[in-house]
């Protein structure tokens, strides 16, 4: 099963994955908007949930119909990839799911292998301006923060004491 077109062999260029990889590259589809290329990310394979728009040349994101959000893994305790890069997202996603084939692939044979049902997400990705947010306090929950680009440690840090209302210290 190989999508095609120039959009799709675009995308897959983007996200360093040959076309024929279909289950890593199930969760997107190029996309059009307002005269730009973008690669819409859909966790929910049935491709009814919300939608997390990667501009193809920047990385810039958003998520369709909110002016900033969270997209993708929650926090569980564990240390929680973040990523303020779309492309950089969606690329670590795209090989989550081609390091899960590959693992059912080889165990072919062996029993109890099935493909992941999940979306494999590798993190979460921060989609807009940091302080607009919502939704951004529940990173806490998370036993630590690997960030994709260092560079914004600082304003994240802001941005989540920000959006823990703390008391003002006086």
């Amino acid at each position: 099963m190989t999508r095609t077109g120039p959009m799709f062999d675009a995308m897959s260029a983007s996200l360093q994955r040959h076309p024929s990889e279909w289950f890593a590259l199930w969760p997107f589809t190029p996309v059009e908007i307002e005269g730009r290329w973008c690669i819409a990310c859909d966790e929910d394979m049935a491709r009814t949930g919300e939608r997390l728009l990667v501009d193809g040349r920047t990385g810039a994101m958003t998520i369709e119909g909110v002016a900033a959000g969270l997209f993708g893994k929650q926090p569980d305790g564990e240390a929680l990839f973040v990523f303020t890069n779309g492309i950089t997202f969606a690329r670590a996603w795209a090989d989550h799911r081609a390091w899960a084939y590959a693992a059912v692939e080889a165990n072919r044979g062996a029993g109890n292998m099935t493909l992941p049902v999940g979306p494999c997400l590798p993190g979460v990705a921060l989609a807009g301006p940091l302080g607009q947010i919502a939704g951004l306090h529940r990173l806490r929950l998370a036993a630590s923060l690997v960030l994709d680009d260092p560079a914004v440690r600082a304003d994240l840090s802001a941005a989540l004491l920000a959006s823990c209302n703390l008391p003002a210290v006086v």
